[in-house]
């Protein structure tokens, strides 16, 4: 291993090695980071050598199963919405308009958010308790995740789920545009 001094020049770290040569310490991080080395006799970055073919290769640690993850997994993309909505509500442009005041539109464009934020919540909390029962099912986390999904499906073509529920605004002649066929 070769030692090298570290000195501060003009507000820069730089880093010395024992031939003189001189480096920022920045530099010297980013050829670390992307397995490079400095050889100083010739300036140029080189890369590091592989590792042996004969060495074993680090254990990959096996995710638990926790009681929890699979609702954690179910609710977060709707919960993750309702907080985007909300942290916005009331940042799109409005239309001027002579007959209603701008801090009007702002408000009344806020509650909206604030209501599609809640829906986006309460569909996060139903997902959530799908997700809860696919916990208390049990099994391997890929089995609960799929008894989840299941679940979340069958909500949604009973026409409990968000998804359903959009779908059902719609008049049947065209809610029957988006049936499987």
């Amino acid at each position: 291993m070769e030692e090298a001094e570290v000195f501060e020049l003009n507000g820069v770290l730089m880093v010395r090695d024992s031939s003189g040569d001189e480096m920022s310490l920045a530099d010297v991080m980013s050829y670390m980071n992307k397995g490079m080395t400095y050889d100083s006799a010739s300036a140029e970055p080189m890369y590091a050598t592989p590792p042996r073919a004969d060495m074993p290769t680090p254990a990959t640690p096996e995710r638990q199963n926790t009681f929890g993850d699979t609702a954690a997994y179910m609710a977060q993309p709707m919960l993750q919405g309702a907080a985007r909505t909300a942290t916005n509500a009331g940042r799109r442009p409005i239309q001027s308009s002579p007959y209603v005041p701008d801090a009007v539109q702002r408000a009344g464009q806020y509650v909206g958010d604030m209501g599609m934020a809640a829906m986006q919540g309460l569909g996060g909390l139903l997902y959530g308790g799908v997700g809860l029962a696919g916990d208390v099912v049990g099994g391997s986390q890929q089995n609960e995740r799929r008894f989840a999904n299941d679940m979340a499906g069958a909500l949604d073509v009973s026409g409990i789920g968000p998804e359903a529920r959009a779908l059902s605004l719609l008049n049947p002649s065209d809610a029957m545009k988006y049936r499987r066929k």
